[in-house]
């Protein structure tokens, strides 16, 4: 299956999660900015869990945590993202960056500019060289 497949997936789920928790994109945002305003307040820690316990609805919460997740998906969807299938990736950019959706781990990034793959390392190269097996 290819990276843009699997994004479409994820999207796909995200999608049908949004659809089971039944809250719209406004409602959302709106329980959020109360979330915010609580926490950024100047009340203690124990009266700050107990308004939101008594008055943030956390389905939205969620639903407004996932809409931001989905609307990062589908900018992944228009990159130009790789998955890295040797040790070591000599690249001109400064440093990797993984797409949401993918963890450094799952070793997908967004090229943004030259990369070279390969799992022994040139005597000399003017790119930077990462190891994404380093512990």
């Amino acid at each position: 299956m290819d990276l843009q497949q699997i994004v479409q997936e994820k999207i796909e789920t995200l999608t049908a999660k949004l659809d089971a928790l039944n809250v719209s994109r406004e409602a959302a945002d709106q329980e959020s900015a109360k979330l915010r305003e609580i926490m950024n307040g100047p009340l203690e820690v124990e009266e700050k869990v107990s308004t939101v316990e008594n008055t943030i609805d956390m389905n939205a919460i969620t639903a407004s945590n996932d809409y931001y997740l989905l609307d990062n998906l589908k900018e992944t969807a228009t990159l130009n993202i790789q998955k890295v299938k040797t040790r070591y990736l000599l690249t001109d950019q400064d440093e990797l960056i993984s797409p949401a959706g993918f963890h450094p781990e799952e070793k997908v990034f967004i090229q943004t500019g030259q990369w070279v793959q390969t799992n022994v390392l040139p005597k000399s190269s003017n790119m930077k060289a990462f190891d994404l097996e380093a512990a």
